[in-house]
């Protein structure tokens, strides 16, 4: 797992594989953002259709 840190230091969210987790500053629930993979497209269409799965936890 990667973590996205800004340019102080805070980690913004971790990367693994093609799952983006992000948790709340508030109420410690984690946000995953999993991205289906889209082969064979090119530019802005694989852009449009390749929107997140969204899950709270």
């Amino acid at each position: 797992m990667e973590n996205v840190r800004c340019r102080c230091g805070k980690i913004v969210c971790q990367l693994k594989g093609n799952v983006v987790l992000v948790k709340c500053r508030h109420c410690k629930r984690f946000v995953i953002l999993e991205f289906a993979d889209h082969e064979g497209q090119d530019g802005e269409s694989a852009v449009k259709q390749n929107r997140p799965k969204i899950e709270y936890k």
